[in-house]
């Protein structure tokens, strides 16, 4: 059986100390350019704020993916998360 995406955030903030660690803390900055008024924002994004952008989107895949890529091989999540919101934000 898969789980939804917030059942698998459910399950991650329990089982894996780099989600729950991180989860309130801030894993993302980027200069991001508004497409409707062409102004530069300063976004900046904790973890519980990049899954919740992500969810309902196809982005959901993506940031699961690289979450995972950093529970198993201890990569850093801010770089991991940088590429797929980066994405996300046309950066």
């Amino acid at each position: 059986m898969s789980l939804t995406f917030r059942q698998w955030r459910e399950m991650a903030i329990m089982e894996y100390e780099v989600v729950s660690k991180n989860y309130n803390r801030k894993v993302y900055e980027s200069a991001v350019i508004d497409k409707d008024t062409q102004n530069v924002e300063l976004v900046q994004l904790t973890l519980r704020e990049v899954l919740d952008k992500c969810e309902g989107t196809n982005y959901e895949y993506n940031i699961k993916r690289a979450i995972m890529k950093c529970v198993y091989t201890n990569d850093r999540l801010e770089k991991e998360v940088k590429e797929v919101m980066d994405e996300f934000y046309e950066v």
